[in-house]
């Protein structure tokens, strides 16, 4: 971790005193010529522009960490949910998808952009792109429809989801459903991590 090395202007102030004494009584004595025809007000107009630009890359510095600490979260968060997509499609080629988590996955969907959406909001990040994407994740309704709806399967029916023992059992029509709408879910949420990260 690192330290900062000026906590404060007053610090800065303090180094710019001791280098003024020092050029002011040490340097006076040392024999080379300058000219000392400089006006006082040029002097002090230098000194309140250097302090000035330290004070600002001060604040300035501390609050772009600030917001790189924000999105860090926020990205996080967003890569848990394209984890979360690779998991649900691993487990649809494995044919072993939980119906439990089936029936989570669209629910933490929703809460993680209603979470994102309330970080944004509260650190006060200009997002009008993202917020917009947060809202049309936050409404999938063929993903959960798709994941979620019991559909006892029929003679040469293709579109079906059965569940034994929790395990489910889901048609090849259902499941190119449910990829097209995790592939669509995961381009999402990396243009959302784009958008936020601009």
């Amino acid at each position: 971790m690192k330290q900062k090395r000026f906590r404060n202007p007053i610090d800065i102030i303090g180094i710019f005193l001791i280098a003024f004494l020092i050029d002011a009584l040490i340097f006076k004595h040392i024999p080379f010529q300058y000219q000392n025809a400089i006006a006082l007000s040029d002097i002090l107009s230098f000194l309140v522009t250097i302090i000035l630009a330290l004070y600002l890359a001060h604040v300035v510095e501390k609050s772009r960490e600030q917001k790189n600490a924000i999105v860090n979260v926020l990205v996080n968060m967003i890569q848990s949910l394209i984890s979360e997509c690779d998991d649900i499609q691993k487990a649809l080629y494995a044919n072993n998808l939980n119906y439990f988590q089936a029936v989570a996955f669209p629910k933490n969907i929703y809460q993680t952009c209603k979470n994102i959406e309330s970080i944004i909001a509260r650190a006060e990040l200009e997002c009008p792109m993202a917020k917009d994407l947060l809202k049309s994740l936050q409404n999938r309704t063929a993903l959960r429809k798709n994941l979620t709806t019991i559909t006892p399967q029929k003679p040469g029916d293709l579109d079906f989801l059965e569940v034994h023992n929790n395990i489910c059992s889901i048609g090849p029509s259902r499941i190119g459903k449910i990829q097209k709408n995790i592939t669509d879910l995961r381009h999402d949420l990396y243009y959302l991590w784009a958008t936020i990260n601009l």
